[in-house]
């Protein structure tokens, strides 16, 4: 890797672009992942443009904290690597006021009832932890890590898939887990990445067949979400 996790693809690269980015309200997940990459991208290589977009985000958010009648800012999303009760604990606390005013999605854990169930949790962090983390801990948002949930699911919800994929690409998995990041540059981007895409980075960082099937309760109950969610946007 060069350093540059900027991606000339995805993030904006005009002055235009970047005023839609940063002014419009439901892209502002997208927004906070673009400028967490600017962060881990050495200042020599980000580029004039980059560094000026990271000082008006830093910029945007020291007025917005300061605007009157600016709620609490939420908690940071915890580390994979933190534990259950520390995920529950955010989970509940980030669907409650004032922190959310009751509008708190989180793209990843399915909801069921008005809770998190270990298992599903546990399915999510065992793969964002294949994701770099921001200088809080957490693992970077964006479309790429939608689309990589998406394609685990996928590939995770039907028995035996991932075996069987593997098989059609005449692909084996590594010996023993490796402490592999997800690479956007060398595995691809959320345009192109899908169920292929998701077993041979699987197999590549040593995920076994049995690893796999014990995350089949989290992707089943991801792909229920996902399609529950069409139908209520039709």
């Amino acid at each position: 890797m060069n350093g540059v996790l900027i991606s000339l693809e995805e993030d904006p690269t005009t002055e235009a672009e970047l005023d839609r980015l940063f002014a419009t309200p439901k892209r502002h997940g997208r927004a906070a992942a673009y400028v967490e990459r600017i962060r881990f991208t050495p200042p020599e290589l980000r580029g004039d443009f980059h560094s000026r977009a990271l000082a008006r985000w830093q910029g945007l958010q020291a007025e917005r904290r300061q605007a009157p009648g600016a709620s609490a800012p939420r908690r940071a999303e915890p580390s994979p690597r933190a534990n259950i009760g520390v995920w529950k604990r955010w989970l509940k606390d980030s669907r409650e006021p004032p922190q959310s005013g009751g509008t708190f999605k989180y793209v990843g854990i399915p909801l069921v009832g008005q809770g998190y169930q270990t298992v599903h949790i546990e399915g999510t962090r065992a793969l964002l932890s294949f994701f770099p983390l921001t200088i809080k801990g957490a693992t970077v948002r964006g479309l790429l890590r939608d689309a990589f949930l998406r394609a685990a699911a996928a590939l995770l919800c039907v028995p035996e898939r991932y075996t069987q994929v593997l098989a059609q690409l005449g692909q084996g998995i590594a010996q023993g887990r490796r402490a592999l990041y997800y690479d956007e540059g060398r595995l691809g981007t959320a345009a192109n990445f899908g169920v292929n895409e998701m077993a041979r980075f699987l197999a590549s960082v040593g995920v076994t067949s049995d690893e796999a099937e014990q995350r089949r309760p989290w992707a089943t109950a991801f792909v229920e979400m996902e399609l529950n969610a069409r139908a209520r946007a039709h």
